[in-house]
C-alpha cells in the first residue's frame, strides 16, 4: 500500500505517509483477491513474559521499552526456522500464527517445536534487573476468520475462539511452560513428550478445557504410529514385490534406489516401512531420514537430523554429546571425516591439519562425501537399508548427495527408498531418471478392507460408499473418515445384520484440514476459482462458475487450466468444460474456507441462475438445489427441493434414502418464517416420511404413529381432505400392527364414511383395503373377502396409480395379497392361490421391492398353508435375501418365521428352537399383529417334538394376547391345539371343552381351512377318536 498523493512507499506498521501526512487508505483489492477474508483452521500461539509488570517498576520507561523490543527480537528469531507468522506484539506478549498465509502439513508440530524454541531462547536473555527471563506459551489449533493481516500489526487479525483459548492456556501456563490445546496434541501425537494436565480452568470456557503440558521432543518420529499398527498392508502386492526383488539384489551385492511417488496420504509410507522390515529380518541396518517442510532451505538437514539422533540429541533442545557420536560412528571414520561429521551437528572436535586449507565450498563437498562414506563403512558389516521420507520438501545439498550416490558412489550392499509426491518429477533429473514406482489410489475393495480394520468390525456399504467417495482411495483419508466417524455418537451398528452404519452426518476431520488446505493456498489466485467452484459441487462447469461470478472470466479461465495443472480437478471430456474435483475433500475444504456472506451470495446467484433454466421442467438436481437454497439463506426453497429428492428416491423404490433426504428438510421446517408454508411443507414431509419408515421398519414403530399423528393435525388445521386420508390411513395401519383391532376397525369405517360424504373413489378404495387388511386378523374373513375384492375391482375401473401417494406398497397388489389369505381360509383356495399369483406377477412387473417382498410373503404363505411346497425353500430365500439387500426390515423377520415354520412343516430336527429363535427376531420391528400366528406354529413344533410342557407354555400365551387384543385370526385353531395339550395331559374333560371351542370359533368364521388343520392335529395325536368315544 502507497501514498496516493505523494506516491512515497508506505512503511509496515504505518497509517500516514512518512513523507507528506497524507492518511493511508489500503488499495481495494482486485477482483482475483477477492476480500481475503476467510475460514481456515489455524495453530495459535501466545507468549508473554514472566514479571514484566515488576519490571517495569524498577526500570526506567525507555529501558523498560529496549528490554521488551529486545524480547520480542529474541522471540522472533526463535520462532523464524519454523514458518511462523507473527501477526501481533502487545506489551510483553505475542501472537503468533502458523498455517498462515499458506498452509502447512505440520502447522501444529511446528508451533510446539516454536514454544519449545522461544523458552530456550528466552531464558538465555539476562534482563536489566540481572534475572534470566521467563515466558509463558499457550498453543491452540482450531477454525477462524481471518482477514488481511500484516506483520507488526496491532489487534488480532485471526477472530475465533481458538484464539481465545491459546491466550487461556498462555495465562495459565506455569513460567517457561508451553501448554498446549486437545486437538493441538492430536496432530503432533507422539512426537512431542507431553503431561496431561486434565481439565484446567479458562475463562469463558464453561466447564474447563483439557491441556497437556509440553515436556520436549520425543524420539520418535512420524513413522511409528505405523510401526504400530497391527493391520496388515493391504494390496501393494506388485510393488512390494518389485521391492522384495531389488533387496535381493542388494543382497547378492548391487546397490539399489527406488522411488515411490504418490500423492498425500496414498500410502507411500505404510510401503516403505514394510519393506524396511523386511529387510530388518535379513540382519541389517535400517537409517532413516525425514526431509519437513520447514527446513527446504536447511543444508543436509534431513542426513544432519539422523547423525544428531546418533549423537543422543533427539531434538533442537537436546545438546548432542560428543563420545556418545564418536562411539557410533564405523569405527574406520578416518579423523577428517569424524571432524566434518561431528562440525555438521554442532560439536566442536580438534580439526585436522587439512581443514585449515579447505575452503567453505570444498568442506560442504567433502561433508557430503563423509556422510556417503559413513553409510559404505557400515556395509562392510552387514547391508544398510536407507529410507529417506518426503523427498519433495529436500534442500539441494541433499539431493546432491543423492545424485552422487545414483551416479555411481561405491557403497556396495545398500537400498535407498525415497518417497515423493509425483511433482518431485518435474524439478529433479534423477526422479525422470528413476522410472519411480507410482502408487494409485485404493480400489473399491481395498478401502472397504481398511475400514472394516479400522472399525474392527464390517461397515455397511453406505459407510463404504460414503467415505469412498470422499476420499477417492486415498488411504490417509480412508483412515481419518473412517476415525472421526467411529468417534462420533452417531455411528450404529445396522438393522438387518452386525455391520457399522454411517450416522446422519459427519464433518471434515481436523487432522486433513491443514494438509488440504496446503494444497489450496499454493495455486495463487487460482485458490479463488476453487472456492467458487466448491459452491457448485464436486462436479462443475465453467457455465456454472461465470453464473456465479461473471466479472470474473478471465480468471475463471485461467484457473480452470491451473487446477488441471496440478492435477486438483481433472475434466470430465477430453477439451469438455465440465470438471470435477479429483476427491471431494478438496471440494469440500475449499468451500469450507469461504465465509458465511460469500457463500449466501454464490449460492444464491447460482439457485437463480439455475431455477431461471429450468423454469419449471422437471430436469432439476432437487438434492443439489436444497442444499444452494439452505446455503442461500432460503430454507422454504431448501426443504421443498428436499421433499422433491425424497419423492424422486421413492419413485424408484430407494426407501432409505428418501428418508434421509425427509429427515433433512423436516429439520429445516423450523426456519421457515411464514406459518401457513411451514405448516403445508411440514405435511408433505411427515407423509413421505410415514411411507419411507412403513416400508423399512414396518407400521408398528413408534415414530411412525407419531409422524401420522402429527400430519394428521396438520391436515384438519389446513382443511386439506387428501392430506387427512393420507394420515388417517397411516395410523389405522400403526394401529393395526399394534392389534388395536377396534380402533383401527374403527379408522376405516370413518374412511369409508368420508368416502360416501365426498363421492371419491380414492378414498373408498384406500377404505376398502383398510377395512379389508383390518378384518382379516379380527378372523371375520367373509367381510376380508368381500372389501377387498370390492376394492379390486374398484381399482380396475379407475386404475391401481389412484392412491399411489398414500401408500407405501401397491394398492392393487396388497388387495390381492389379503383377499389371497382370506379366501384360502374360506375354503376357496383355488380362487385364492390366483389372486396370490397375480400379485406376484403385478409385483414383479411394477419392479417395486417393498411389494416384491410383500408378494412372496403373501405367495410363500399361502403355500404354507395348502401345504404346496414346491418351489417353497427358493421362495423363502429369494425373499430374504431380497429384504436383506433393500433392508426391508419387516418382512425380512417375518419371512425368516416361515423359513423356520417350513422347516417345522418337513419334520426337520431343532425347527422348534428355530421359531423361537425368529420370533424374537420378529419382535423387534415391535408388531403384536401376527405373533400370536407364529407362537402357536412354535406351539406346534414342540408338541412334534415332544415338549408339551414348552407347547403348551407357547400355546397359553398365544390364547391370552389373541383374546386380550380381539385378534380372533386362527383362534380356532389356537383351541383346537389346547384340546391335544389337555388330551395328552388326561384331562379328558378340558379336552372336550377346547374342542367345543374350536369347532365354534370355526363355524363363526366359515373358517373351512381351519377346520381341516385341526382334524388333521386330532387325527395325528388320537383326539378325533377319543372325542368319538
Amino acid at each position: 500500500m502507497g501514498c496516493e498523493k505523494c506516491e512515497g512507499e508506505r512503511l509496515k506498521g504505518h497509517k500516514f505517509c512518512s513523507e507528506c501526512g497524507t492518511r493511508l487508505v489500503p488499495a481495494a483489492p482486485s477482483p482475483a483477491e477477492g476480500s481475503r477474508t476467510e475460514r481456515r483452521q489455524l495453530t495459535v500461539l501466545f507468549y508473554d513474559m514472566v514479571g514484566s509488570t515488576e519490571l517495569s517498576a524498577a526500570l526506567e520507561p525507555e529501558d523498560f521499552r529496549d528490554a521488551i523490543a529486545n524480547f520480542h527480537a529474541v522471540a522472533a528469531e526463535a520462532v523464524s526456522p519454523y514458518d511462523a507468522f507473527i501477526g501481533a506484539h502487545v506489551g510483553d506478549g505475542g501472537i503468533i500464527y502458523f498455517g498462515y498465509p499458506v498452509a502447512r502439513e505440520d502447522a501444529a508440530e511446528c508451533a510446539v517445536l516454536s514454544g519449545l524454541a522461544l523458552i530456550d531462547a528466552a531464558s538465555r536473555i539476562t534482563l536489566p534487573n540481572g534475572k534470566p527471563a521467563r515466558v509463558r506459551v499457550g498453543i491452540a489449533t482450531g477454525t477462524v476468520v481471518v482477514g488481511r493481516i500484516e506483520d507488526g500489526d496491532a489487534g488480532n487479525s485471526a477472530v475465533g475462539q481458538v484464539t481465545s483459548l491459546a491466550a487461556r492456556l498462555q495465562s495459565g501456563a506455569q513460567p517457561n511452560q508451553c501448554v498446549i490445546s486437545n486437538l493441538t496434541q492430536r496432530l503432533v501425537g507422539e512426537l512431542f513428550q507431553t503431561e496431561a494436565l486434565g481439565m484446567v480452568d479458562a475463562k469463558g470456557f464453561a466447564g474447563g478445557v483439557e491441556a497437556f503440558a509440553v515436556l520436549s521432543r520425543s524420539n520418535k518420529d512420524k513413522l511409528h504410529r505405523l510401526m504400530q499398527t497391527q493391520t496388515a498392508l493391504i494390496g501393494r502386492r506388485a510393488e512390494k514385490a518389485l521391492l522384495n526383488h531389488m533387496w535381493q539384489q542388494v543382497l547378492g551385492g548391487q546397490s539399489q534406489i527406488c522411488l515411490i511417488t504418490g500423492e498425500a496420504g496414498v500410502g507411500k509410507s505404510r510401503l516403505a516401512l514394510e519393506f524396511t522390515r523386511q529387510a530388518e529380518q535379513d540382519d541389517s541396518f535400517r537409517i532413516t531420514c525425514f526431509c519437513k517442510p520447514h527446513s527446504r532451505q536447511a543444508a543436509l538437514r534431513p542426513f544432519i537430523a539422523h547423525f544428531r539422533k546418533l549423537a543422543g540429541a533427539w531434538d533442537q533442545r537436546t545438546e548432542p554429546q560428543l563420545a556418545v557420536f564418536e562411539a557410533a560412528l564405523a569405527p574406520s571414520t578416518t579423523e577428517l571425516d569424524r571432524h566434518l561429521l561431528a562440525r555438521a551437528i554442532g560439536l566442536q572436535r580438534a580439526a585436522p591439519a587439512e581443514v585449515a586449507e579447505m575452503s567453505a565450498t570444498q568442506i560442504r563437498a567433502a561433508t557430503i562425501n563423509a556422510m556417503i562414506r559413513q553409510v559404505a563403512l557400515l556395509l562392510q558389516q552387514k547391508p544398510v537399508a536407507m529410507l529417506i521420507e518426503d523427498l519433495h520438501w529436500s534442500d539441494p545439498s541433499t539431493r546432491e548427495l543423492l545424485e552422487k550416490v545414483a551416479n555411481g558412489a561405491d557403497i556396495g550392499r545398500a537400498m535407498i527408498v525415497m518417497t515423493a509426491r509425483p511433482e518431485i518429477t518435474e524439478d529433479w533429473a534423477l526422479a525422470k531418471a528413476l522410472d519411480p514406482v507410482a502408487l494409485p489410489p485404493f480400489s473399491a475393495d481395498e478401502t472397504r478392507k481398511l475400514i472394516d480394520g479400522i472399525l474392527g468390525g464390517q461397515a455397511s456399504p453406505a459407510m463404504v460408499r460414503a467415505i469412498s467417495e470422499r476420499s477417492g482411495g486415498v488411504a490417509l483419508f480412508v483412515e481419518e473418515l473412517t476415525k472421526a466417524i467411529l468417534e462420533t455418537e452417531g455411528h450404529v451398528f445396522g438393522e438387518a445384520g452386525k455391520t457399522y452404519d454411517l450416522p446422519s452426518s459427519f464433518d471434515l476431520p481436523e487432522t486433513l484440514q491443514d494438509s488440504l488446505l496446503a494444497r489450496l493456498d499454493q495455486l495463487g489466485e487460482a485458490k479463488r476459482v476453487a472456492q467458487i467452484a466448491s459452491v457448485v459441487g464436486r462436479d462443475f462447469s465453467k457455465h456454472q462458475l461465470l453464473q456465479i461470478a461473471p466479472e470474473l472470466g478471465g480468471l475463471i479461465e485461467r484457473g480452470c487450466e491451473k487446477l488441471c495443472e496440478v492435477g486438483l480437478v481433472v475434466p470430465l471430456k477430453k477439451g469438455a468444460r465440465d470438471f470435477q474435483f479429483r476427491h471431494a475433500l478438496i471440494q469440500e475444504i475449499a468451500n469450507s474456507t469461504l465465509v458465511r456472506a460469500d457463500r449466501r451470495e454464490y449460492n444464491a446467484r447460482l439457485l437463480d441462475a439455475l431455477e431461471a433454466e429450468a423454469q419449471g421442467s422437471q430436469h432439476a438436481d432437487p438434492e443439489r438445489w436444497a442444499q444452494y437454497a439452505l446455503e442461500a439463506g432460503r430454507p422454504a426453497r431448501s426443504v421443498h427441493y428436499w421433499l422433491a429428492a425424497g419423492t424422486e428416491s421413492s419413485k424408484v423404490f430407494a426407501t432409505k434414502e428418501a428418508e434421509a433426504r425427509l429427515r433433512r428438510g423436516l429439520e429445516l421446517i423450523g426456519r421457515i418464517e411464514d406459518k401457513d408454508e411451514r405448516a403445508r411443507l411440514e405435511l408433505e414431509a411427515l407423509l413421505s416420511l410415514g411411507k419411507a419408515l412403513m416400508a423399512q421398519v414396518g407400521h408398528a414403530n413408534p415414530e411412525t404413529g407419531e409422524v401420522f399423528s402429527r400430519a394428521k393435525l396438520l391436515a384438519e388445521q389446513l382443511g386439506d381432505t387428501d392430506k387427512l386420508l393420507a394420515a388417517m390411513h397411516g395410523e389405522q395401519s400403526f394401529d393395526l400392527q399394534l392389534s388395536r383391532m377396534r380402533a383401527s376397525r374403527d379408522r376405516c369405517n370413518d374412511m369409508l364414511t368420508i368416502a360416501e360424504r365426498l363421492n371419491d373413489d380414492t378414498w373408498k378404495a384406500i377404505g376398502l383395503r383398510s377395512r379389508g387388511i383390518s378384518s382379516f386378523p379380527l378372523g371375520d374373513y367373509a367381510q376380508a373377502a368381500e372389501d377387498l375384492e370390492s376394492g379390486i375391482a374398484l381399482l380396475r375401473k379407475t386404475g391401481p396409480a389412484v392412491a399411489r401417494e398414500i401408500v407405501a406398497d401397491d394398492l392393487l397388489a396388497a388387495m390381492e395379497i389379503y383377499a389371497s389369505w382370506s379366501l384360502v381360509y374360506l375354503g376357496e383356495t383355488e380362487r385364492g392361490m390366483a389372486l396370490a399369483y397375480a400379485a406376484r406377477e403385478r409385483a414383479e412387473l411394477i419392479r417395486q421391492p417393498y411389494t416384491r417382498a410383500f408378494s412372496m410373503v403373501g405367495l410363500n404363505y399361502c403355500k404354507m398353508l395348502t401345504k404346496d411346497f414346491d418351489g417353497l425353500e427358493q421362495g423363502l430365500e429369494e425373499c430374504i435375501a431380497l429384504c436383506e439387500e433393500n433392508e426391508i426390515l419387516y418382512f425380512l423377520y417375518t419371512e425368516k418365521v416361515h423359513q423356520a415354520q417350513f422347516a417345522a412343516m418337513q419334520g426337520k430336527p431343532g425347527a422348534a428352537a428355530q421359531l423361537h429363535a425368529a420370533i424374537e427376531d420378529y419382535r423387534r420391528t415391535r408388531s403384536i399383529l401376527y405373533q400370536p400366528t407364529y407362537k402357536h406354529w412354535e406351539a406346534v413344533a414342540w408338541l412334534a417334538e415332544g415338549d408339551d410342557n414348552a407347547a403348551r407354555e407357547a400355546n397359553n400365551w398365544t390364547i391370552v394376547t389373541a383374546e386380550s387384543h380381539d385378534m380372533h385370526h386362527m383362534l380356532g385353531e389356537y383351541y383346537g391345539l389346547k384340546a391335544v395339550l389337555d388330551f395328552r395331559a388326561g384331562d379328558h374333560h378340558a379336552a372336550l371343552r377346547s374342542a367345543e371351542l374350536a369347532q365354534g370359533w370355526v363355524e363363526r368364521q366359515k373358517a373351512k381351512l381351519a377346520g381341516q388343520l385341526n382334524r388333521e392335529l386330532w387325527d395325528k395325536y388320537g383326539l378325533s377318536l377319543a372325542l368319538v368315544n
